[in-house]
């Protein structure tokens, strides 16, 4: 009987401690992202210009009726061609409307 007591009071005092390392652990993994989330934000901000610019050229071949294959046909021409916007590009998902640049840093 005493022994099942002091597990228990065992286990009441462990508790906090180990919901402390857990939070802890839980904080800086919340750090870690935050940081890379600000580092991406800083870069599209660097880029504004362009980003916006690659932005608007998508649109404006939506707008026009440009399917998905069609839009990946045209920025892989203007890759291969050196268009200095379109190389940013590396990636698309058009199901989801994104679409992935690659942005350096200054």
């Amino acid at each position: 009987m005493r022994q099942a007591v002091r597990a228990q009071e065992e286990a009441v005092r462990s508790r906090p401690l180990r919901v402390q390392r857990e939070n802890e652990a839980r904080l800086k993994e919340l750090e870690a992202t935050e940081a890379r989330l600000l580092d991406a934000a800083r870069l599209v901000e660097c880029h504004s210009d362009a980003v916006d610019k690659v932005l608007l050229v998508l649109r404006s071949a939506i707008a026009t009726g440009a399917d998905w294959q069609t839009l990946d046909e045209y920025i892989r021409k203007e890759q291969a061609g050196g268009n200095p916007l379109a190389r940013m590009i590396t990636g698309s998902k058009w199901s989801d409307n994104k679409v992935t640049l690659s942005l350096e840093d200054p």
